[in-house]
């Protein structure tokens, strides 16, 4: 199927800088990730400047299915927020209920200053390059396209999912 111009010819394939700025990439997020990060503790992640940063998401949502949107609350005052509002991408993962270490450590706060929140934690990267803990149950790169400062105790982030991975194990499981 062609694509008419103006001088009425037709063409077999648009040209590459001819796509609108509006289509999105199809993405394909199974229900059972949203499922699974409500579900589930929630992790925010990204890195900056060589070191790993991590926090707990109180809260996790759908936020739009075109393009695909994620909604996440945070606790203000974490040390990742200036980090966020620099590198402009995170990682969500659904933390496994064997990761009682790093939900501990994220819970409580307990972890000195300058040490790396992932010590001891089996982890993967992105193709962004962005932290993944490997037994995570579901995890999404995504890139914040708005903060909303709610001047309370919380946050909200809204990010464009980028891509998705739902363990092979749950999937057979659903």
């Amino acid at each position: 199927m062609g694509i008419a111009t103006a001088n009425g010819r037709s063409t077999a394939n648009p040209r590459p800088d001819s796509k609108s700025t509006h289509e999105f990439p199809g993405i394909d997020i199974p229900p059972r990730a949203w499922q699974l990060l409500a579900g589930h503790p929630a992790l925010v992640a990204t890195a900056w400047a060589g070191r790993r940063y991590a926090c707990l998401a109180l809260g996790v949502q759908q936020a739009s299915s075109t393009p695909p949107l994620v909604r996440i609350s945070t606790r203000c005052g974490e040390v990742i927020d200036p980090i966020l509002r620099d590198a402009r991408t995170f990682s969500l993962m659904a933390l496994a209920p064997t990761e009682r270490v790093l939900q501990r450590r994220l819970q409580e706060s307990n972890t000195l200053r300058g040490m790396d929140i992932f010590d001891g934690v089996l982890m993967e990267r992105t193709a962004a390059g962005l932290p993944v803990v490997a037994s995570s149950l579901v995890s999404m790169e995504c890139e914040i396209v708005r903060h909303i400062d709610l001047e309370a105790d919380h946050q909200l982030y809204v990010g464009r999912v980028l891509s998705c991975r739902l363990r092979e194990m749950m999937q057979a499981a659903c």
